[in-house]
Formats: C-alpha cells, sequence, structure tokens
C-alpha cells in the first residue's frame, strides 16, 4: 500500500484521536502558513508533525503506513516500539496523567486470560500484559568526616 494521500491522512489522523479533532484545522492551517503548498503530501505533514511535537516520529509512522494503530491500550497512549520478539512488543507509553512508562505487549495468543479484556480483544489482537514504572534514579554521595 501507498502513502495516504494528503486528505486520507488527516482523517485517519482525525480517526486516530491522538490530537483533539478542534485541533486539526488550526494545525492544517499552520502548517500551510509556513510556506508548505496545497499539493505537498502526507508523508510532508506527517514529518512536519512529528518535527513539532504534535506527533511522535512512531505515530506519523503508523498513520502512514496503514493507519490502523492501536495508538492506545486502555489508559495508556502508545509514543514509540522500544523492542519486539517472538513472545512480546514493548513500547514507550505515556498514563493519561502524563506517567511515561513502558508497557509490554503480548499478541492475544499468548496472553494466558485474552478473554478477561473485551476492549483490548477488539484493539488488533494485542493485550498488554506489564507496565514498567521507573522512578527516577538518585545518586549521593556522603562526605567523610
Amino acid at each position: 500500500m501507498g502513502s495516504p494521500s494528503f486528505d486520507d491522512f488527516s482523517a485517519l489522523l482525525g480517526r486516530s484521536r491522538l490530537l483533539p479533532n478542534e485541533d486539526l484545522p488550526g494545525l492544517t492551517r499552520r502548517w500551510r502558513g509556513e510556506g508548505h503548498q496545497a499539493g505537498a503530501g502526507a508523508e510532508d505533514y506527517a514529518r512536519w508533525l512529528a518535527a513539532n511535537q504534535y506527533l511522535t516520529e512512531y505515530q506519523a509512522g503508523v498513520l502512514l503506513r496503514d493507519g490502523a494503530g492501536p495508538f492506545f491500550l486502555n489508559e495508556y497512549k502508545l509514543l514509540d516500539r522500544l523492542g519486539v520478539g517472538r513472545m512480546a512488543g514493548v513500547f514507550k507509553a505515556q498514563h493519561r496523567l502524563g506517567q511515561i512508562v513502558a508497557v509490554k505487549v503480548l499478541p492475544t495468543s499468548k496472553a494466558k486470560d485474552a478473554t478477561h479484556d473485551p476492549v483490548l480483544q477488539q484493539d488488533e489482537g494485542i493485550r498488554p500484559v506489564a507496565v514498567e514504572r521507573h522512578a527516577p534514579r538518585r545518586t549521593g554521595l556522603r562526605s567523610q568526616a
């Protein structure tokens, strides 16, 4: 599948819920106001959104490739894919209250309680299995008196 048209990309962005729909016309106007031509493609707009931190590069790339996401798992917004293995993927995510975490995601076929959460069954067959919360490390030196 090729890259979507600008209009198709804008529609995907609206359906993704990554940004408030009421902000999208203003973003397009700002992008055009910075000298981007009406014929510019979705790739240019996606790069601009990522460069200006409206989207992450991961989110922009998913929208350009297939638009399917998912971009949210329960109360977490997926920001970046940190790694993928045979059994699970790990994503950098942001809790709705702002905390940045790592979310380990198993395919539904590998999760022991895949029937437990019907909302996640609808999200492309993936299921979060662990959230790692990392407190900032603090190191201190004690002086010897």
